[in-house]
């Protein structure tokens, strides 16, 4: 496992196959086990930091690329 954060070994998603959280098809069920995830908002704040729009993809902290971006637009505008 990659050194993504301590939260990570708390994740829902932690043994399941990920590849979910990338799949157009699977979009429900991965926002779902995000849903129910104690550890959501760590994720999405890693993802907020670490992925950028080379390498954004997916459901991260229960949000899609398209979501994340735009919460950092709302952030840095607020921060503005």
């Amino acid at each position: 496992m990659s050194e993504l954060g301590t939260w990570q070994r708390d994740a829902a998603c932690r043994d399941l196959d990920t590849s979910i959280f990338f799949e157009g098809a699977a979009y429900l069920d991965a926002l779902a086990i995000c849903k129910r995830c104690t550890v959501r908002e760590d994720c999405l704040e890693w993802a907020l930091d670490n992925l950028n729009s080379t390498n954004d993809f997916g459901i991260w902290g229960g949000l899609t690329a398209k979501a994340r971006a735009k919460l950092r637009r709302r952030r840095q505008e607020k921060a503005a």
